[in-house]
Order: structure tokens, then C-alpha cells, then sequence
């Protein structure tokens, strides 16, 4: 920032093109902060200036791509895509390499926005897009990041090995072009996917080499996720006291460098391991902040997480009303968001409160009817079931 601020200066009334990019890179620079205020405010201040027209028509185009861009990270995808739109309105005349990559750019851009809005096959034909410009004037950077879109969406869809084809395409084009963020990105991926399929060994790997890349820069953000997934497998393996160690860490920095939505999520982690660890006082404090920030998000996906724990955890320590509480609000929360899992997953804890009560018949027939449900798509609730199942036929 400090460079780019001397480069503008400098540049000031003599070279018009020079500090028009210097302006738009000190933008681009805070929207990679995740600064969005100060990076909103200064783009609107944006004076673009150009003597050669096609230069002043792409400047304009970065503009309202970037523009784009910050409406996609607050959420506004709608919004975001008109601008995406309107910047490939403003590259007129014959296509040069610099409208060419640009072009490029708008196409991931594009396809990261309708990914987020759960249209798939517009994602997919815009990465594929993307992919064909950047090959076609060799534009390596552009196409790792149409690559890793496509893996994130065959993650996303639970098809983690060829997720893993992408990444590791996207993550070798990085490295040849000693682009750390790039590498960051595509290890904590590599990570997550390798974790979908159990291989928590190799999982371990991949976010081990992302907090090597953390080092290398300022992500503060990225190194909150890689400690919160360190604490994921810490987790897993039984190893509890790792486990809140790293969950601690993503804590600290969330709370400094964070959004509301990724502090609601290191909240929750806290909360967990310390309802595992037996520390209830601090369980309940960091499920109740979750819980909070949730509800002011609107996430109903992460209160019904949230919501989970605490039925547990006021469980454990025997305050059954607290329990059906929380459960009234989980049922609320799963009938909402309408999915069968998280149906079958209120029907379980549902089973698990009325057991606490005593009402053995009514719990038998919850149990048994979220087992059938979640042993669709096997995970630990499967086993929860299972557990529970028994445990009530015992009683």
C-alpha cells in the first residue's frame, strides 16, 4: 500500500495510466484485506483518466468489476452480477490481450457469484469459459482459478476425488508462479477434500503446508480456517486438549481479523471441545455468543449446529428443561430451512431429550425413525443414533 501510495503520487498529472492502476490496485488491495468499508469508499472517490479511448474504457471496466467484486463479498450476489455484466459491456472494439484477460477475470468472477447462488450449471459453463480465454493467451494464474472453482464445486457436491484432480492442477500452476495466496488457497482446499474422504493423515499435510504459506504473508483469515480445521482433525483422532488449543487460536484471530459469520463459527468450535473437555461455564458462554451472531446473520444452517451443541450440553449437565428449550428452537430452526437431514437430525436430539424424560416408547420411535433417515448419508450422527437406539431399548 505504501508503494502503490509513492507510485500514484508520483504519477500525479504526468502519467494518467499510471496512477489510474496505482488507484485501482490500493482498491483491489483492501477488498484482499477484506477492508470493505475503506476499499468502497475509496473506489467511489476513483477518478479514472486515460487519453487513449480503449484504455479508458477497460480502466472503467476494472472499476465496475471491482465494484462487483465488493458486492459479492457482502453477500449481494443479484447486485454483483449486473456489474459483472456491465464491465463486459464496456470492453468495445476489436479483442486484444488486455480485454481478453479481463474478459477472463469477469468469467470466474461470474461463475464464483452463480456458484454461490446455488445455480451450478451457469457456474460450471462460465469456469469452462474462463478456462478456454486464459488458455487461449496464456494466462496461467487466470486458469488456476477457473480450475479451483470447478474443484470447489465437485466438493461441494461431495465428489472429492476429482475435487482433488482440480486442486492439485490449480495448486502446481501456483507454485511454478511462486503465488503463495494461490497455494494457501488450494492447500486448505486439498485439505477439506482429503478430510471428506477420512484420509486425515493427508488432510493433515495439505493444511500443515497452508500454515507454511501463511507465513509468507499477511492471512490472517486463512490461518484462523487452517487452525480451526487443524482442531477438526486434532478432534476426530481424540485429541482434545490439541483440539482446543488450535479452536483457541482461530478464536483470536476471528475476534481481531474476522467477519460476524467466520466469529460465529470459531464460537461454536470453543463451545464444542470445551462441552467435551467437560469445561461447561465456558461452553455455554461461547455457544451462547455463536448462537447470537447466528440469529443476527439470519443463518439458520449454522443455528441448527449451534443449537445441536447445546441440547448436548445442557444434557450432559442434567438441566433437562434447558434442553427442550434449545430443542424447541432447533425444531423451528430444521422445519425452516425444510432439508430432510437436518429434519431427521432434530427427530434425533428430539429422541435423545425425551429419553432424559423418561418417555422411552415415544424416544424408541424418534430414534429409530431419524437412524433410517441419517444412515442415508452415514456420519457421526449415524453412530449417535445408533448409540442413543441402544441405549434407550437398555433403559
Amino acid at each position: 500500500m505504501h508503494t502503490l501510495a509513492h507510485l500514484r503520487a508520483r504519477s500525479r498529472g504526468r502519467f494518467k495510466d499510471v496512477e489510474s492502476l496505482a488507484s485501482l490496485l490500493e482498491v483491489l488491495m483492501h477488498l484482499e484485506m477484506r477492508e470493505i468499508r475503506p476499499g468502497l469508499s475509496r473506489l467511489e472517490l476513483l477518478k479514472i483518466e486515460s487519453d487513449d479511448p480503449r484504455m479508458q474504457g477497460r480502466l472503467e471496466a476494472l472499476v465496475v468489476l471491482l465494484r462487483g467484486r465488493f458486492l459479492s463479498a457482502q453477500g449481494q450476489i443479484e447486485e454483483a452480477l449486473k456489474c459483472f455484466e456491465e464491465a463486459l459491456g464496456l470492453l468495445t472494439g476489436p479483442a486484444h490481450l488486455e480485454d481478453l484477460t479481463i474478459t477472463a477475470e469477469i468469467y470466474n468472477d461470474q461463475a464464483h457469484a452463480h456458484q454461490r447462488a446455488g445455480r451450478a450449471d451457469e457456474a460450471m459453463k462460465l469456469y469452462v469459459q474462463a478456462d478456454t480465454v486464459c488458455r487461449h493467451i496464456v494466462f496461467p494464474l487466470g486458469m488456476a482459478r477457473s480450475l479451483r472453482g470447478r474443484g470447489t464445486m465437485h466438493s461441494d457436491r461431495k465428489e472429492f476425488s476429482e475435487a482433488i484432480r482440480y486442486f492439485k492442477e490449480a495448486v502446481d500452476i501456483y507454485q511454478r508462479h511462486d503465488s503463495p495466496h494461490g497455494i494457501l488457497r488450494c492447500s486448505i482446499l486439498l485439505g477439506r477434500a482429503y478430510y471428506g474422504i477420512h484420509d486425515l493423515r493427508e488432510a493433515l499435510f495439505y493444511f500443515e503446508e497452508a500454515r507454511l504459506q501463511c507465513g509468507k504473508g499477511r492471512y490472517p483469515i486463512e490461518e484462523a480456517e487452517v487452525n480451526a480445521r487443524v482442531g477438526d482433525i486434532m478432534l476426530s483422532e481424540g485429541q482434545y486438549e490439541k483440539a482446543a488449543e488450535f479452536y483457541e487460536q482461530d478464536l483470536q484471530l476471528s475476534q481481531v481479523h474476522g467477519d460476524e459469520r467466520s466469529q460465529s463459527h470459531a464460537f461454536r468450535n470453543v463451545g464444542r471441545i470445551q462441552r467435551l473437555l467437560g469445561n461447561f461455564p465456558r461452553a455455554e458462554q461461547c455457544l451462547m455468543m455463536s448462537g447470537q451472531l447466528l440469529t443476527k446473520l439470519g443463518d439458520q444452517q449454522g443455528m441448527i449446529s449451534t443449537l445441536q451443541q447445546m441440547v448436548q450440553l445442557y444434557l450432559e449437565q442434567g438441566k433437562t428443561a434447558q434442553a427442550r428449550s434449545s430443542l424447541n428452537h432447533l425444531k423451528d430452526r430444521s422445519g425452516r430451512l425444510g432439508r430432510p437431514h437436518e429434519k431427521a437430525g432434530s427427530q434425533l436430539f428430539e429422541g435423545i431429550v425425551l429419553r432424559h424424560e423418561g418417555k422411552g416408547e415415544q424416544a424408541l420411535r424418534l430414534l429409530k425413525d431419524s437412524y433410517r433417515q441419517l444412515s442415508q448419508e452415514p456420519g457421526f450422527y449415524t453412530v449417535l443414533a445408533q448409540v442413543e437406539w441402544a441405549q434407550c431399548c437398555f433403559d
